[in-house]
């Protein structure tokens, strides 16, 4: 049999965000690879000693790496807008998380100047609130560039949703 089960608010907001992203943002699709070890042997060193739940991960190094890009490159950090490419002097890098409520996108805001170990504890805190649905309006609104990581599920390449207007 089939049953039809009504959508959440959220999950027709995902929908309608899917679908316009796919529809209206131009897309283009760029790969390699990367030789990790060093950096993984860096993340280990720096992890020795330190509580688990207070670890630096291969995600919160990406978004370091992020962090630093758009510092060098500051027309990755901008919006598209009918007026033009706004840039846009904040970092506020989104992270794609699966939540009860859905598929999100919520920001780190202001993350110019974070180390690794700042990223960590912030990342913690921003997808626990996510998990109870207690988010800030900026973070749901306000990023400028989002990272999807889909590693640790062993996923060796995906095609990620550019967030609009980023």
């Amino acid at each position: 049999g089939r049953h039809l089960v009504s959508p959440t608010p959220m999950r027709k907001a995902i929908a309608r965000r899917m679908s316009q992203s796919k529809q209206q943002v131009p897309h283009f699709y760029v790969s390699c690879e990367i030789a990790m070890d060093a950096a993984i042997e860096w993340m280990s060193n720096l992890n020795v000693g330190t509580a688990l739940s207070e670890r630096v991960t291969l995600t919160t190094m990406m978004l370091k790496a992020v962090a630093l890009t758009l510092e060098e490159v500051p027309e990755f950090n901008a919006h598209w807008t009918d007026a033009g490419h706004e840039l846009i002097d904040d970092i506020n890098i989104g992270i794609a998380m699966d939540t009860p409520a859905g598929l999100i996108a919520p920001a780190i805001v202001d993350c110019r100047d974070l180390d690794v170990r700042q990223f960590s504890a912030r990342l913690r805190d921003l997808a626990g609130r996510a998990r109870q649905g207690k988010l800030r309006a900026p973070e749901l609104n306000d990023a400028t560039f989002t990272l999807s990581n889909l590693g640790m599920l062993d996923v060796s390449s995906f095609t990620a949703i550019v967030t609009p207007p980023q």
